[in-house]
């Protein structure tokens, strides 16, 4: 039942209506009256790898939920610290709680402080979750603080958006209406706090945003990837941020990107100092999951060329862009769920290498097992050998890089 309830977690559905899984009558006491309907388990979506308490190596940070009942459930960041004394080995997870059921996580320094802080989001509570680095104890954070958003916040993206030195927060709405994306600016006067939301219609079921100054003129312009059960609503849509009155946006425009794009990730792909874009699809009824790079048109900023698609077996989830096989081109890895298996849900990680000779073009190059239930990867050097590894949400679990091969993984193993 776990991994079923996992597998409707794929679909992008909302916590609240995909967990509920309360207990069958009178509970507990061992009355026989009625038990649970599944075991109790821990549910990660989202991670992140940076120097969280300046010791020089990466900390990782996952957003957790305990289901043991019906909805809500309690929520977590769970973050553990990186051991000075050896380059793969972490400390127990510090636990920090959040709204109920969090989805996503994010890093960036978000009080202006210098310090990096965590951001989660909670869609059914409607709010994002700003955990603030305590200065007097690297690595350690204040108690959460919460910001009210739009309906159903569903993933964050730090950035400067309104070209004051301070980041803000765009947030993908998973929500028909209002739907598309929020903007929270920070409070130059207050570091650290938020003003109210700003809507920015960007298309339905928002599950991914990404920030990028895709028209070369100095300001942060909006990408969202909108899941939707509708294909002609779904899609990749963007707003570019107004040229006058800064931190507004112009009305969105639609992007033709693959079937039901999921994950949005913005990256200078071909070394031309444009942002590029790389967007995971999942799919409808099976067919059309895959990957779709799309290269900024150099002759017309703010607009890509035609997609090039890379059709998977498996359902896309999430793209990351990193230089996976040290040949200082970016390369693609992306997480994705094993398609047409009943009683359990295996996810795999999908490795694409960009081709030496031809920029921005990439060959698929191993296919590598995760364990269940993996949604969110990130790219990082987690013991510093120099070779690029991949963490994912669930467990959370690393795949190292191996140095002297670079871009071939060892198996998953827990952090």
């Amino acid at each position: 039942m776990r991994t079923r309830l996992v597998r409707a977690l794929s679909a992008a559905a909302p916590l609240a209506a995909v967990l509920a899984v309360g207990g069958c009558g009178g509970g507990g006491g061992g009355s026989g009256g009625g038990s649970s309907i599944i075991p109790a388990f821990d549910l990660q979506v989202g991670v992140v790898a940076a120097d969280l308490d300046g010791n020089g190596r990466l900390d990782v940070a996952v957003a957790n939920t305990y289901v043991a009942g019906p909805p809500p459930h309690p929520g977590t960041v769970r973050v553990y610290l990186h051991e000075a004394a050896s380059p793969r080995s972490f400390a127990a997870a510090v636990r920090y709680d959040v709204g109920a059921d969090p989805w996503g996580i994010a890093a960036a320094d978000l009080s202006s402080d210098g310090l990096r802080d965590l951001v989660v989001a909670t869609p059914d509570g409607d709010r994002v979750w700003l955990l603030e680095q305590d200065g007097t104890q690297p690595g350690r954070f204040h108690a959460a603080r919460s910001f009210s958003t739009p309906r159903a916040p569903y993933e964050t993206a730090p950035a400067d958006v309104d070209g004051d030195g301070r980041n803000d927060l765009a947030i993908a709405l998973n929500s028909r209406s209002p739907g598309g994306a929020a903007v929270l600016l920070q409070e130059a006067a207050a570091p650290g706090d938020f003003g109210g939301a700003v809507h920015v219609p960007l298309g339905p079921g928002g599950t991914s945003v990404a920030a990028a100054d895709v028209n070369a003129d100095g300001r942060t312009d909006l990408l969202l990837a909108s899941w939707s059960s509708d294909p002609a609503r779904a899609g990749l849509y963007l707003a570019l941020q107004d040229p006058v009155v800064e931190g507004s946006f112009l009305p969105a425009v639609r992007i033709e990107a693959g079937q039901r794009p999921r994950h949005v990730a913005a990256a200078d792909l071909d070394a031309d100092g444009r942002p590029d874009l790389v967007v995971a699809n999942d799919g409808i009824d099976g067919k059309g999951s895959g990957m779709t790079v799309l290269l900024a048109d150099a002759a017309r900023p703010g607009h890509f060329r035609p997609g090039i698609f890379h059709a998977m077996d498996d359902i896309a989830h999430v793209g990351c862009v990193a230089d996976f096989n040290n040949d200082r081109r970016p390369d693609i890895a992306v997480s994705a769920a094993v398609a047409g298996l009943v009683n359990d849900l295996e996810s795999v990680v999908q490795l694409y290498l960009q081709d030496p000779l031809q920029p921005g073009r990439f060959v698929r190059a191993g296919r590598y097992g995760t364990g269940d239930q993996v949604l969110y990867i990130v790219a990082a050097d987690l013991d510093g050998d120099g070779a690029t590894d991949i963490v994912t949400d669930e467990g959370p679990r690393v795949l190292y890089n191996d140095p002297g091969r670079p871009g071939l993984f060892a198996a998953a193993r827990p952090l």
